[in-house]
């Protein structure tokens, strides 16, 4: 009776042996699946770091797409559209515009004695904007002369409208002691136009 319950413990004890063996080995599987599974999630993650960094040095604005796609965006500046300036069969030129009705004058505003001290000049302009359909900023620069040579300028910048015109006003101080100064010389004022809108003619 004992051998019959010495060859049981034993039978008991091999089948123990046997069942942690068999828990080792499959512990160890799976720790290779799951290593093997986080190496792959590595890469993916390495490779969308990648795609940030090319993303990144390709130099476009946040939003920007490259491609084909720019010039959907509507009213978005024409971005994309047919007859932009530079392309074949189009070019930019000056609208139609006319200056008139000059008008300049000097004034002493202070003699000391019979010499004048402090002079004033004006010159006005109209600009007229002869085009039927584009507007903008016209700009216009006034020389002051002493006795015919330049010494100083003013610049001014006015916006019209189609076929309206604006007046161009400016006026300068001068201010001098003595027979010699400047205030106690002929002075005038000149002009010539620096900035006129454009239209875009696509043929």
């Amino acid at each position: 009776m004992r051998g019959y319950i010495k060859l049981f413990l034993i039978i008991v004890f091999v089948f123990f042996l046997i069942g942690i063996l068999v828990y080792l080995i499959i512990d160890s599987f799976n720790s290779r699946i799951i290593g093997v599974g986080n190496l792959a999630g590595d890469d993916e993650e390495s490779l969308d770091d990648g795609a940030d960094e090319l993303e990144v040095s390709s130099g476009l604005p946040s939003g920007v797409v490259s491609g084909g796609g720019a010039g959907g965006g509507g009213s978005g500046g024409g971005a994309g559209s047919a007859g932009a300036p530079g392309e074949p069969g189009c070019a930019e030129r000056q609208i139609a515009y006319a200056l008139k009705n000059f008008v300049q004058s000097a004034n002493c505003d202070e003699f000391q004695s019979d010499v004048c001290i402090k002079k004033t000049v004006n010159c006005s302009l109209e600009v007229h904007n002869l085009d039927d359909n584009t507007d903008g900023m016209f700009g216009v620069r006034f020389s002051f002369l002493e006795e015919g040579s330049v010494f100083d300028y003013l610049d001014k910048e006015l916006f019209v409208g189609v076929n309206g015109y604006e007046v161009f006003d400016v006026a300068l101080v001068a201010g001098s002691l003595g027979e010699s100064g400047r205030a106690n010389k002929d002075l005038s004022c000149s002009f010539n136009s620096y900035k006129i809108p454009k239209e875009e003619i696509c043929s």
